[in-house]
C-alpha cells in the first residue's frame, strides 16, 4: 500500500477533528477519568484544537485517500502526533515522527521537543524508544478540573542516538519504511465521520 503525506487544507478540519477524537477515545480512557474523556467530546475540543493547527499540519493517507495520522510542528516543538487506532503498531508513526524530526532539524534547530501525558505509558514508551528523554514534569488541569501530569520530552537531533539528516529528505522518502510494513491497515474507523 502507498502511504501519502500532504499539507492539511482548511477543508481537511473535519479530518484532523475526526482523527483527535477517535485517537483520543481509544488511548486515554487507559489513564484518564471518564469524566475526562466525556468532556473532550461534548465540549468540541478537537474541532477546535484542529482549526487552530491546520495551518503547520501535515496529514498521511493510505493509497485509496483513507486519513491515517497527522503530525503538527511548531518551530522546535512537536505539538501533536497522532494516528488511528487501526494504523497502531504498523510504522506509520514512527514515519510520522521521523518526519516531525526532519522539519525540525531543516528549521535550524539543534533539539527537538514535545509533551505526552506522563501516564500515556503506550506513547512514552514509543518516544523514548526513539530516543526521546524526559526533561521536565508540570500538570496541566484537563476538563473537569483533574489534574494531569504531563512530561516534556527532548531529543538532540544530531546527536548520537539521531538518526542523521537525510539530504533531501521529502515526505514520501520519510514514510518508504511504513509503506512497507503497513500493506494490510484496514480501513480507518474515523473515514465514516470525514468523508
Amino acid at each position: 500500500m502507498d502511504l501519502h503525506i500532504r499539507r492539511a487544507t482548511k477543508p481537511d478540519i473535519s479530518i484532523l477533528a475526526a482523527i483527535l477524537d477517535c485517537s483520543w477515545l481509544a488511548s486515554c480512557p487507559n489513564f484518564l477519568p471518564g469524566e475526562c474523556v466525556r468532556r473532550w467530546v461534548e465540549d468540541g475540543r478537537a474541532r477546535r484544537q484542529a482549526e487552530a493547527i491546520q495551518p503547520r499540519s501535515l496529514l498521511v493517507e493510505n493509497g485509496a485517500g483513507d486519513p491515517l495520522g497527522f503530525i503538527s510542528v511548531r518551530g522546535g516543538l512537536l505539538e501533536m502526533l497522532w494516528v488511528v487506532p487501526q494504523a497502531w503498531g504498523r510504522g506509520i508513526g514512527s514515519a510520522l515522527l521521523g518526519q516531525a524530526e526532519d522539519l525540525i532539524r531543516g528549521r535550524g534547530h539543534r533539539r527537538g521537543q514535545l509533551m505526552t501525558y506522563r501516564d500515556n505509558t503506550r506513547a512514552l514508551a514509543f518516544y523514548q524508544a526513539k530516543g526521546w528523554r524526559p526533561i521536565k514534569e508540570f500538570v496541566e488541569i484537563a476538563p473537569g478540573g483533574v489534574l494531569l501530569p504531563v512530561l516534556r520530552l527532548e531529543k538532540d537531533l544530531y546527536g548520537a542516538e539521531a538518526a542523521a539528516p537525510r539530504a533531501g529528505s521529502s515526505p514520501s522518502t520519510s514514510l518508504s519504511a511504513a509503506s512497507k510494513q503497513s500493506a494490510t491497515v484496514p480501513p480507518s474507523a474515523c473515514a465514516p465521520r470525514v468523508r
